[in-house]
């Protein structure tokens, strides 16, 4: 029976040998603290198994490799204790505790002298010491192994798998420890079987805990692949963005048990985040410029993370996970699955994407419609009101009030006209088939022409600064109608002085018409230069609303920019910027 024990125990301990290459293994591969400890404590475990083993070969000869091995197998017990630290960090206390019952225990063992031969035989002084050896170090074990256990039950699937086979590994360690001390005190040899066996056939669970193959881990993510496909569905009719990037972070996070993520759009900014602020989202947007997911080192912590591109139309967004304190590895299987969640989170993003800009432009349509037959109808309804009043009894009425009634037809008749002119440029430009014939012109004479048709009669005198040798390239009768329009504004709705004023620099010439008016609204500033536009103040006084939408679009075609900014000191300031022909 003694032969049937070492014979158990030599091969567990030789499983625990490849079981703590296999840890080193993987820290050498990807090193980080957690696979630090792991693999350091298994290996103090097999270096205490090789003392032993050196023990046997030379006849118990030299009892500093008894020493040796003691403080191999109690170191064994802290570094694992730090392992399961790594994950959840341990009170300072107890590891000052653990670190005093080890040493003391291990004092304790060199004093007494513990026999170190073949067949030893103890005092009961000495069995004391051994069991005391192996009670302190099972009770430092056993902490990490009931907190894995209890850890797993809130974990997504994969992780909880994972966690209870770690949690019963730690165990497995204990059992063979206590195994071996049963069969070294000449006890119970029988459990001591029963206990080697068992550890025996525990020994493939601390392999598949410290590397799974795919398959099982295939086999454990059947949950979240459910989940998965519910994603795939949402990523088909999620009505916004939003909620589609809520979902899909929600998913990739329970597929590797991380503790945090976020989704940036292809420009940069956060669709959806988990534990991260906004700002640290966006700064790790260079990883989007990457082909293949990409596993980093999160700084604000240390943890890890995989950075997985999302490809859209438009460009490249980003998906990111980050480790959270149970997550033991990032596998290739979880970052092809990752990568393959991206792509259709790409589609996804794309269609829904697609889907708002179609509503939005039905809305812009409806209310350009709305904002149009309002427009339309105050004008008309004045026509139709002095012409319904000249039908029932134009001979009754006195000569001036008809004077009055034909004047204010003519009036609306040409508001109407200017405003389907508008329209009908508006949506020429729109369509890019507005005629133009775009060439150097002087800028000089078009600005003065254009002050003499917006200036008001007997209104002031216009600040003009337009130095002669500015050329730009534009449409000669367009570009008046741009700065009509602008000088026209600030005549009607600005102060009483307008100044129009020119530079030029690297390449681009700057045109302002600038008031000093009560300016524009801030609340008004964001849809300024949409279509039907205007502050309440201006609702009564003249124009159709189009202007500055037709005269952004104008600038646009001559491969420039209109923009708005206040003046200092009050009023408003209007900005071209004009490729130089100079």
């Amino acid at each position: 029976m003694s032969t049937a024990v070492t014979v158990l125990q030599d091969l567990v301990l030789a499983g625990l040998v490849v079981a703590s290459a296999i840890a080193a293994w993987q820290f050498a591969r990807k090193p980080g603290s957690q696979r630090g400890y792991l693999a350091a404590g298994l290996a103090l475990i097999a270096l205490q198994s090789v003392f032993g083993l050196i023990g046997q070969v030379t006849n118990y000869r030299y009892r500093a490799l008894q020493i040796l091995g003691t403080a191999a197998f109690l170191g064994s017990a802290y570094l694992l204790l730090m392992f399961r630290h790594s994950f959840v960090p341990v009170a300072r206390w107890w590891r000052a505790c653990a670190a005093a019952a080890l040493i003391g225990v291990g004092i304790a063992a060199i004093v007494s002298k513990l026999p170190y031969t073949r067949h030893p035989t103890y005092t009961t002084a000495q069995s004391f010491v051994l069991r005391a050896l192996v009670i302190v170090w099972s009770a430092v074990l056993l902490e990490p192994t009931v907190l894995f256990w209890v850890a797993s039950r809130t974990r997504p699937r994969v992780q909880r798998i994972r966690l209870k086979l770690l949690s019963l590994s730690f165990a497995l360690i204990v059992l063979t420890r206590i195994a071996i001390v049963l069969a070294r005190t000449g006890q119970n040899k029988t459990s001591s079987i029963v206990e080697n066996s068992l550890a025996l056939l525990f020994l493939p669970l601390l392999y598949v805990t410290l590397i799974p193959p795919a398959w099982l881990r295939r086999i454990w993510r059947r949950e979240e692949e459910q989940e998965r496909l519910l994603t795939r569905h949402l990523a088909m009719f999620a009505p916004e963005t939003t909620t589609l990037a809520e979902r899909a972070l929600e998913w990739a996070m329970r597929l590797v048990g991380s503790s945090g993520g976020f989704i940036l759009d292809v420009d940069g900014h956060v669709l959806a985040r988990n534990s991260v602020s906004e700002r640290e989202a966006e700064g790790y947007f260079v990883y989007s410029e990457s082909g293949r997911a990409t596993v980093f080192q999160y700084e604000p912590d240390g943890r890890l993370a995989i950075a997985v591109p999302i490809v859209q139309e438009r460009g490249r967004g980003l998906l990111v996970v980050i480790a959270g304190p149970f997550t033991l590895l990032f596998g290739s299987d979880e970052m092809q699955t990752l990568e393959e969640h991206a792509e259709v989170i790409g589609f996804a993003l794309d269609r829904v994407t697609l889907t708002e800009t179609r509503r939005m432009l039905e809305q812009s349509k409806t209310q350009f419609l709305a904002n149009a037959a309002h427009e339309l109808r105050t004008p008309l309804a004045s026509i139709v009101g002095f012409a319904e009043l000249f039908a029932g009894g134009l001979d009754k009425m006195p000569e001036d009030a008809v004077k009055e009634g034909l004047a204010a037809i003519v009036r609306q008749g040409r508001r109407m006209s200017t405003l389907v002119s508008d329209l009908l440029d508006l949506s020429q430009l729109e369509l890019g088939k507005a005629r133009m014939r775009i060439q150097p012109i002087s800028l000089a004479p078009t600005v003065e022409q254009s002050v003499e048709n917006a200036r008001p009669p007997g209104g002031p005198p216009v600040q003009v600064s337009v130095g002669p040798e500015l050329t730009v390239l534009a449409d000669s009768t367009r570009l008046d109608q741009v700065l009509t329009n602008l000088l026209t504004n600030a005549f009607r709705h600005g102060g009483p002085n307008v100044a129009v004023k020119a530079n030029q620099v690297n390449g681009v010439v700057h045109l302002v018409v600038a008031d000093d008016g009560p300016g524009i609204p801030p609340d008004l500033r964001p849809h300024l230069f949409e279509p039907f536009s205007r502050a309440l103040n201006a609702q009564a006084k003249e124009g159709s609303g189009l202007g500055l939408a037709i005269a952004r679009s104008l600038v646009e075609a001559f491969g420039g920019t209109l923009s708005y900014e206040p003046a200092d000191g009050g009023g408003a300031r209007f900005v071209v910027h004009l490729q130089s022909a100079g």
